[in-house]
């Protein structure tokens, strides 16, 4: 088990420092950009305690390829959860409010993988949403 820890503390690394990326017309917006961006930071690193946790009672291993499997295998589930609410798939028994809680279930799992695989790779991930869905020129355009 202690190889298990130490494999588990390699991966826990610091989250990356805030970048501003967009124009700041102001002192209050970038205030907001920063307090996002450590939310966003303090969510990853709560998933990165939890499947961290959750690897080292269970023997798993993960490398540079699991977080991206992982992330593939939970939307895989939210698909299945997707299909079965949406009657497409067999309900195996399940309410459609349990249907329901299962899509919201998988949609945190597939959340939680894709911050833990960001984390994993360095990525900014505040930055580059900014980035690639032109949040700067909406916000810019506003003002």
């Amino acid at each position: 088990m202690t190889a298990c820890c130490c494999r588990i503390a390699a991966d826990r690394r610091p989250a990356p420092q805030a970048i501003p990326v967009w124009t700041i017309v102001g002192n209050q917006r970038l205030l907001h950009k920063q307090k996002e961006n450590v939310k966003l930071r303090r969510l990853a690193d709560q998933f990165e305690i939890s499947s961290s946790t959750h690897v080292a009672a269970n023997g798993i291993e993960r490398d540079a390829d699991w977080f991206l499997l992982k992330l593939q295998e939970e939307m895989g589930e939210l698909t299945q959860a997707w299909n079965r609410l949406t009657g497409r798939g067999r309900a195996k028994g399940r309410s459609p409010e349990d249907m329901q809680q299962d899509l919201a279930d998988e949609t945190a799992d597939v959340l939680g993988h894709l911050l833990l695989f960001a984390r994993r790779n360095d990525i900014d991930l505040a930055a580059a949403i900014e980035r690639k869905w032109l949040f700067q020129q909406a916000q810019t355009s506003k003002s």
